[in-house]
């Protein structure tokens, strides 16, 4: 009976516990950033989707797609990280991969809307709308992240760090605008 009773809390402490934490993590972590992630980071066939990535980044040509593509591409690495964050919360070194590779698609997205001079009108507003919308997204999830791996000061840092680089693009994006 005692074996019993100590496969049973076996079980429980090290399959069941896990699978709820995680969950709670992924409660906590409840954005929707409305795409679905696909290859993660850590799968070793990842350079695949960023190779696809930067050839249609390369053959897009108009300056508000490239902003709308770039968009797409820094929420699509959000919901990476917080994939990630959920599924394999233990594995700090994936998440700050992750984090690294939000930062440069995040770079590109600041450089490509510093250096376009966008026009006020309906396409254009709209767009500034989501870009805004996304980013507010971005860093609400990288504040639920640090308060989720607050253990971990490196990481909370980088996280921090990477939300400051989101608000930075947030204020730009006026003063790009000509009236």
């Amino acid at each position: 009976m005692k074996k019993i009773l100590f496969y049973a809390f076996f079980l429980l402490l090290f399959i069941v516990f896990p699978l709820i934490s995680t969950d709670v993590l992924a409660q906590s972590l409840g954005r929707d950033l409305g795409v679905q992630t696909g290859l993660l980071p850590s799968n070793p066939f990842y350079f695949i989707k960023e190779w696809k990535r930067s050839v249609k980044r390369a053959l897009t040509f108009d300056a508000i797609k490239k902003i709308e593509f770039d968009l797409s591409i820094v929420n699509e690495k959000a919901a990476e990280l917080m994939k990630l964050a959920t599924v394999v919360p233990d594995k700090t070194n994936l998440i700050n991969d992750a984090i690294d590779n939000y930062e440069t698609s995040l770079k590109a997205l600041s450089a490509e809307v510093e250096s376009s001079k966008l026009s006020s009108g309906s396409d254009i507003d709209k767009l500034l709308d989501r870009l805004i919308d996304r980013l507010l997204l971005h860093t609400e999830l990288f504040s639920e992240l640090s308060f989720a791996f607050s253990e971990d000061l490196e990481l909370v840092e980088r996280l921090k760090e990477v939300r400051g680089q989101s608000v930075g693009l947030i204020a730009v994006i006026p003063q790009k605008i000509e009236k």
